[in-house]
């Protein structure tokens, strides 16, 4: 059947399924290869609730032209991967430009928050924070669900910890803590639960940055049960975007942890923590999460001293 979405109208196949607690009519476009349009209904028996969602394709651009690049997580992460994350930066920067000339600021706001998330990498701070803060501009204003305070709540954490790179402590906790403060707007409790997490372990990265070894330890460990009792409610699949966004959490927070413990003269802990990150981030499949970890457990090694184990590290 025809189905028309902002990119315009395709010849599809309409696809219907579901299972207990979720409903799905996906519509399928073969000459596009592309899922054009999706709706998901949450049931009364759903972890979050009942609820819908509607999503549909605002740009498409045949094969063959220009560099196109995905939104989200894992799209923007795994451009970084392949050395592409200079010419992803410029693609937001472009889409943004596009959607807010279309009248769509929230895809805006998305965009720039992509852009924001890959931008320190990258080594494009700046152009980070300035897309960052547009995106908070933009998402702001938008209608409040959980779909687009996630959003939001992303933004604060991406410009939080920009700021915090280039070492404007101040504005880094600025932001990260009217960020912190969207986590009881959550309509379910597990979301609530993620963004406080993510919000503690950012502020607890910013207290180690002040060598404020107590309050980093204390964030790191909240954060570490918060993630944790997260996970436990989540499937096992490694296609789960949500339980893939926690576990790079949960990454970062033992890091922390880690990091902590090692200065504080506690290398028992800090083995512990950091190695614990590593199989996480093995069992992600995520190596630019583990390069993190293995540096950390490089500096623990020569703590001890332990040169060979350093050395194999490093």
């Amino acid at each position: 059947e025809d189905v028309t979405v902002p990119a315009g109208t395709f010849k599809a196949l309409r696809l219907e399924g579901g299972n207990v607690a979720n409903a799905w009519t996906v519509w399928y476009a073969p000459a596009a290869r592309l899922v054009v349009k999706e709706i998901h209904e949450r049931k009364a028996g759903h972890p979050f609730g009942p609820g819908r969602t509607v999503t549909e394709m605002v740009r498409y651009a045949a094969p063959g032209g220009d560099a196109w690049y995905g939104f989200g997580l894992e799209a923007s992460t795994a451009a970084v991967r392949r050395g592409e994350g200079r010419r992803a930066v410029a693609f937001y920067e472009s889409a943004a430009r596009d959607f807010e000339a279309r009248g769509m600021p929230v895809e805006a706001g998305q965009a720039l928050a992509d852009l924001a998330r890959i931008a320190r990498p990258v080594g494009a701070v700046q152009q980070g924070l300035r897309a960052g803060l547009r995106a908070i501009d933009l998402l702001k204003a938008a209608p409040r669900n959980d779909a687009m305070l996630s959003d939001l709540a992303g933004a604060y954490l991406f410009v939080g910890a920009l700021y915090r790179s280039t070492g404007s402590l101040g504005e880094a906790q600025q932001f990260l803590q009217e960020g912190a403060q969207l986590s009881p707007a959550f309509a379910t409790p597990q979301r609530r639960l993620f963004w406080a997490g993510a919000f503690g372990r950012a502020l607890g990265e910013l207290a180690y940055a002040r060598r404020d070894l107590p309050a980093a330890a204390q964030q790191a460990a909240e954060a570490v049960k918060q993630f944790e009792q997260f996970l436990a409610n989540k499937s096992a699949s490694g296609f789960d975007l949500g339980r893939r966004s926690a576990q790079r959490h949960l990454v970062f927070a033992l890091s922390l942890a880690g990091d902590v413990a090692r200065h504080s003269g506690n290398n028992a802990a800090a083995a512990q923590a950091l190695n614990r990150a590593v199989q996480v981030a093995r069992d992600m499949g995520t190596t630019e999460l583990e390069l993190g970890v293995r540096n950390s457990l490089g500096y623990l090694a020569l703590n001890k001293p332990d040169i060979p184990e350093a050395l194999r590290h490093l």
